[in-house]
């Protein structure tokens, strides 16, 4: 799925403004079908066999949008991906607010004050990106693996993620780590830049989002405890 995922995400980013709206809409729609195979296999009583590796891996294109499969996930599923075209929007639109065209400008062709605005149009994307990834972070299992009500698991994903914080900013900034790295070798070459965040992405997408869900069994046990 990391493969399919990357892919993906490398080929809509090569869609002007449109390609950053449908990553913001589809990215929690996949991260949470992640969720539901990890979910999946760590009920296995037993390693996956051997002679069912190449089966799985051959299905996992179609596991991205697996969530839809479910009757009762399907109206969840709708609201998290408005979610996420919504906070996708509002980042854009604030980002455009505080750095202008210096935001759609090569970096070499910028003035320190210009160069200075997009780095803070691209921390305040950051926090946004933050505050929606913590509201979604532990939502998605709670609403889809347990089938919990979404708004109020929103919350409880927020509270809960604020008070780890500092901890997670390390895997969420570790999603951001492909983008950071092509944009500075895109003031080299702007095909390289791609292919090293495709590159990139392939294993630090399966990583995150595996860790992400060993800290959700971690702090929301099957057996409820005070998280």
């Amino acid at each position: 799925m990391g493969f399919c995922a990357a892919a993906l995400f490398t080929l809509l980013t090569l869609i002007p403004f449109v390609g950053g709206l449908v990553i913001g809409t589809i990215a929690p729609i996949i991260v949470a079908s992640t969720y539901l195979a990890l979910d999946t296999l760590s009920r296995l009583k037993s390693p996956l066999p051997a002679s069912l590796r190449l089966a799985a891996i051959k299905k996992s294109p179609s596991e991205l949008l697996s969530i839809f499969r479910d009757e009762q996930r399907v109206i969840p599923a709708v609201v998290v991906a408005i979610i996420g075209i919504v906070m996708t929007i509002l980042a854009n639109i604030l980002m455009l607010l505080v750095a202008g065209d210096a935001w759609t400008s090569s970096w070499s062709s910028l003035s320190a004050g210009s160069a200075l605005a997009v780095l803070m149009a691209a921390a305040l994307g950051f926090i946004v990106y933050v505050v929606l990834a913590l509201c979604l972070i532990y939502a998605m299992p709670l609403a889809f693996l347990r089938h919990e009500p979404l708004i109020p698991s929103i919350g409880r994903s927020l509270k809960i993620g604020a008070r780890h914080l500092p901890a997670l900013l390390v895997p969420l900034a570790a999603l951001l780590l492909p983008v950071a790295l092509a944009v500075i070798v895109s003031l080299l070459s702007i095909w390289t830049a791609y292919l090293l965040a495709f590159t990139f992405s392939i294993f630090m997408l399966p990583i995150v989002i595996s860790g992400l869900y060993c800290s959700y069994r971690t702090l929301f046990p099957l057996t409820p405890t005070a998280a």
